[in-house]
């Protein structure tokens, strides 16, 4: 049969159901093939995954792929310090994102913009004296939680340069290097001085409204959180907050 009608009646079939298995998919593909061995069953799924048709949610669970990736429109302060950045330093060791774009993910709309800028541990005091040479004034490096309250939060174009941990979660936004949603909700979790204006209430309040409007890698998400030393916690809190059939991922 011809693969548009395969994916077509896949599509129908797991259409109403958030998480399916491998064995699930299996299931499936041995209605129309029923000597599909193992590599040829591999190559479905890699296909549909190639596809855009179904998304990892951990290893051997899966989604079918109707929920968008978290791609939030950049602003001239971003793109600015992107370029000097990657002018500058190694463009490998990098990210960069803005606070803003959890404002369709709260109760409360932020009125400022906090921008993240994470770089190699070694390049903090170096970034900081460029960012000012080229007109930023208002940078703090990794701030506690009482000069984020009392000056961060006060400042109209604040941004804050804290080291970038190897192998973190990042997703490419125009070529420019941003956290992916996973670290972005990682990250909220843990940096609780950095990000205390969106802990408590808010916090459960962003996980429950990316978990239903975008589309999530938890595997990746874990795997960061345990790099962190906060999985359970944060399993804790999507556990507080996913549908039924969702939860049965983080067990």
């Amino acid at each position: 049969m011809a693969e548009t009608y395969i994916h077509r009646k896949l599509i129908e079939e797991f259409q109403t159901r958030p998480v399916l298995t491998r064995k699930d998919l299996l299931n499936f593909f041995h209605q129309y093939e029923p000597d599909l061995n193992e590599g040829a069953f591999t190559w479905r799924i890699f296909d549909l995954k190639r596809r855009s048709i179904i998304g990892d949610l951990k290893k051997g669970v899966y989604t079918l792929h109707n929920k968008p990736s978290f791609e939030p429109a950049l602003n001239k302060t971003i793109l600015s310090i992107d370029r000097l950045i990657k002018q500058h330093y190694d463009p490998h060791f990098y990210n960069i994102w803005d606070t803003i774009w959890l404002n369709e993910l709260t109760e409360l709309q932020a009125a400022t913009s906090l921008v993240v800028l994470e770089v190699e541990k070694g390049s903090i005091d170096s970034v900081f004296f460029a960012l000012k040479d080229n007109g930023y004034h208002e940078i703090f490096i990794k701030p506690d939680a009482g000069m984020v309250e009392r000056y961060v939060s006060e400042a109209k174009h604040p941004v804050i340069i804290k080291p970038f941990l190897s192998r973190s979660p990042i997703q490419l936004i125009q070529d420019v290097k941003a956290p992916a949603l996973e670290k972005i909700l990682v990250d909220l979790y843990c940096d609780e001085e950095t990000y205390f204006a969106f802990q408590g209430h808010q916090l459960s309040t962003i996980y429950q409204n990316v978990a239903a409007r975008y589309s999530l890698n938890f595997s990746k998400l874990f795997t960061y959180a345990k790099r962190r030393s906060r999985e359970d916690e944060i399993k804790n809190i999507f556990r507080n907050v996913l549908d039924e059939d969702l939860k049965k991922i983080i067990e």
